[in-house]
C-alpha cells in the first residue's frame, strides 16, 4: 500500500478509531486493576483484624482454662461437705459446680452493668428470646429474679409476694388497668432504680402472627371473626399500660413518660437492639448471645404444643381487612412509629465501630446455633424429655415457661448447671 493511500480520510478515520478502542480498552482494564488491588487490599485488612481477633480469643481461652482449673481446685473434695446433687421437676440443680461464664466474666474488664431491670414483654414479637436473654443474665450474675406463680403475673400495689429487694422481672404481665406511671410505682416498690425494658413490632404483622398463634390452631372460625375480639385489639400499648388515647396523649405529652422508658426493642432490628442494650448496659457480646427457638415454619408451636402456621395470611392482603387491622391496632402503630423512630436516632449516633461490633456478634451467634444445633432439635422434639438433664446449650434452647419453672423452682434465684463453653466453640 503506497503512502497516498495510508493518507486517504478513510484509514485516517479507521486507525483513529482503532486507535481510541485500545485506548479505552487499556482504561478500563487500569480500572480493573485498581478495583482489583483495593480488594486484595482490604482482604488483607480483613485477614490482619480476624488473625488479631484469633490471637486475643486464644489468650482469653488459656486464661480461662487456668483459672477454671485453680477454681475447680478450690472446690471443696470432701464428699461430705459437698453439696448433694438434687432433682427438681426434672431438672437437675448441682450447685457446687463452679459456672464458668462467671469465670469468663471474672477476665473482663471491670464495670458496673446495669442489672435492676423490668421487662415490659409483649405478644408475638420476640420477647420470649429477649425474655431467655434476661434470664441467663440474672442466673450468670446472682440476681434475684420477682416470683409470680402463674405465667401471666398479676400484678396489684399490694403482691408483697414477689418479694421486694429483687433485680429483674421478666415475666408477662396483666396490668388490670393499671396505667404506665401506676405500673412504673409498682414495680418500683420491689426493684430499685429498674430500668424498664420491652420489645415491640410492626403492628400488622405482629396482629397477624397473634392471629396465628392464639386463634386459628384451636377455632374453626375465620380471620373476620378474630377481628372482633377486642382482647387481640392493640395488645402492645395495653401491655405499656396504654389503655386509650388519652393515656397515649399523657404517655408523649412534654414532661411526661416516654423518656422513662429504656432500650425498647424493634423485633425488624433485633441484633441492632440487643447491640444497642448492651452499650448502655455495659454488659458483654456473651451477655446478649441466643438461639431462636422457631426458626422455620418446620418448627413453629404455640405453647399448648399445637403446630402454628407461618407464612402469608389470604385475608391480610384484602385492602378491607388491612383497614380493618390498622384500626383495632391505631394505638399500637403510635406505640411502634415512636419508638422505631427512637431507635434510628440512637442508631445514627453510634460510631463506625457499631457495625463492626454487629458482624463480630452475629459470628459468635453463628457459633453458638451450629454448636448446639443438637440440642435443640432434641428440646423441640421432646421438651419433657429434654430437660431431664442439662449441659450448656440447655439455657439458649429454653422457653419462657422452662426458666420461669427455674426460677419458681429456686424461689426467686436461678439455681443452675452451666457446662462450661468448649473450647472450639469460644
Amino acid at each position: 500500500m503506497d503512502s497516498q493511500s495510508l493518507n486517504h480520510p478513510f484509514f485516517c478515520f479507521f486507525f483513529f478509531v482503532k486507535i481510541r478502542i485500545r485506548s479505552l480498552e487499556v482504561q478500563d482494564l487500569n480500572e480493573k486493576v485498581e478495583a482489583l488491588g483495593k480488594l486484595l487490599l482490604a482482604k488483607d485488612q480483613e485477614i490482619d483484624a480476624l488473625r488479631l481477633f484469633r490471637n486475643s480469643t486464644d489468650t482469653l481461652v488459656r486464661q480461662y482454662e487456668e483459672f477454671l482449673h485453680n477454681a475447680r481446685n478450690a472446690l471443696p473434695q470432701d464428699p461430705a461437705s459437698t453439696p448433694a446433687k438434687e432433682v427438681s421437676n426434672g431438672l437437675a440443680l448441682d450447685n457446687s459446680v463452679v459456672n464458668p461464664l462467671q469465670v469468663l466474666d471474672f477476665l473482663l474488664p471491670r464495670r458496673q452493668k446495669t442489672a435492676n431491670i423490668v421487662f415490659f414483654k409483649t405478644h408475638k414479637t420476640g420477647s420470649t428470646t429477649l425474655g431467655s436473654i434476661f434470664f441467663r443474665f440474672g442466673a450468670r450474675h446472682g440476681c434475684k429474679f420477682m416470683v409470680g406463680m402463674e405465667h401471666y403475673t398479676i400484678l396489684q400495689r399490694d403482691s408483697a409476694s414477689f418479694g421486694v429487694g429483687s433485680n429483674i422481672h421478666l415475666q408477662h404481665h396483666r396490668p388490670l388497668g393499671l396505667s404506665f406511671d401506676e405500673l412504673v410505682d409498682t414495680y418500683s416498690l420491689y426493684i430499685r432504680n429498674p430500668l424498664f425494658v420491652s420489645v415491640l413490632r410492626n403492628p400488622m404483622d405482629r396482629y397477624i402472627s397473634a392471629y396465628r398463634y392464639f386463634w386459628e390452631p384451636y377455632f374453626s372460625s375465620k380471620f373476620f371473626q378474630f377481628l372482633q375480639d377486642k382482647r387481640y385489639h392493640n395488645q402492645q400499648a395495653i401491655d405499656f399500660g396504654l389503655h386509650n388515647s388519652t393515656l397515649m396523649t399523657q404517655f408523649f405529652s412534654s414532661g411526661g413518660s416516654f423518656d422513662k422508658m429504656g432500650p425498647v426493642l424493634i423485633t425488624e432490628y433485633f441484633d441492632e437492639g440487643l447491640l444497642l442494650m448492651k452499650r448502655k448496659f455495659n454488659w458483654d457480646l456473651q451477655d446478649i448471645l441466643y438461639i431462636k427457638l422457631f426458626d422455620s415454619c418446620a418448627t413453629q408451636r404455640n405453647h399448648d404444643g399445637k403446630f402454628v402456621k407461618c407464612g402469608p395470611l389470604v385475608e391480610a392482603s384484602s385492602d378491607m381487612y388491612r383497614k380493618l387491622i390498622t384500626e383495632n391496632n391505631a394505638l399500637d402503630q403510635v406505640l411502634y412509629d415512636a419508638f422505631l423512630a427512637r431507635y434510628k436516632e440512637e442508631v445514627a449516633s453510634m460510631g463506625p465501630d457499631f457495625e463492626e461490633e454487629l458482624k463480630q456478634f452475629r459470628m459468635l451467634r453463628g457459633a453458638l446455633v451450629d454448636y448446639c444445633k443438637d440440642d435443640l432439635a432434641a428440646f423441640l422434639k421432646n421438651r419433657e424429655a429434654y430437660l431431664t438433664g442439662v449441659n450448656y446449650c440447655t439455657q439458649f434452647v429454653l422457653d419462657d415457661l422452662a426458666y420461669e419453672g427455674i426460677i419458681r423452682i429456686g424461689k426467686g434465684v436461678a439455681q443452675w448447671v452451666l457446662d462450661g463453653p468448649p473450647t472450639e466453640f469460644v
